[in-house]
């Protein structure tokens, strides 16, 4: 997560509105990364949550296709691919990817599966 002031902030339940029944507390940054404990998955849907579901990997670009803005990173832990979209990349300028390079990055579910985020080359 970025730098900044931590903020918690406790969700209403069931008990205090018409939504779904959970109890999540969201803790975000200036940054645009938010991370959530969540018992109820649709909140991810109705708040259009962005959550981290892991942090730190490190790992290689498999691919990454310029025109398309779009590519795959492969984890060193051996694990699934992973998808990675150009504005996931915290870099200036035009944002793209090497075959090969070494990046960080965060896995978070993406609308078709695990997707990166905050991804910079290390």
């Amino acid at each position: 997560m970025s730098c900044g002031k931590t903020r918690t902030k406790a969700l209403p339940t069931k008990k205090d509105s018409d939504f779904y029944h959970f109890l999540a507390k969201l803790h975000w940054t200036k940054g645009t990364t938010i991370g959530v404990l969540i018992l109820d998955t649709a909140l991810v849907s109705i708040f259009h949550i962005k959550v981290i579901l892991m942090s730190k990997i490190k790992g290689n670009v498999k691919w990454f296709n310029e025109s398309k803005g779009f590519g795959f990173i492969t984890p060193e832990d051996g694990s699934k691919d992973v998808f990675v979209h150009f504005s996931a990349i915290q870099s200036n300028g035009f944002k793209t990817l090497a075959e090969g390079q070494r990046v960080e990055f965060e896995i978070t579910n993406g609308a078709k599966g695990p997707s990166a985020a905050n991804v910079m080359a290390i």
